[in-house]
């Protein structure tokens, strides 16, 4: 027990050990996995990497499967 608190420590202080841990912020690790490219500045629209575009909707109710029995 005492072994493995010392390594999480070690891995919080040096540097290395803590990006091989727990990855470094400035890389930008889901690069080539995210179809993602950006979104909009209307906070709907998706551009993806191929340059195709689509439109985000927030549909707000209740769910037909939520709703008691008797409604």
């Amino acid at each position: 027990m005492t072994g493995i608190a010392a390594v999480l420590a070690g891995a919080l202080v040096v540097p290395a050990a803590r990006r091989w841990a727990f990855g470094d912020l400035r890389q930008d690790w889901l690069a080539g996995e995210l179809e993602l490219d950006g979104i909009e500045q209307d906070r709907q629209t998706v551009r993806l990497k191929n340059g195709a575009f689509f439109r985000v909707f927030r549909i707000r109710g209740t769910s037909y499967d939520a709703k008691i029995a008797d409604q």
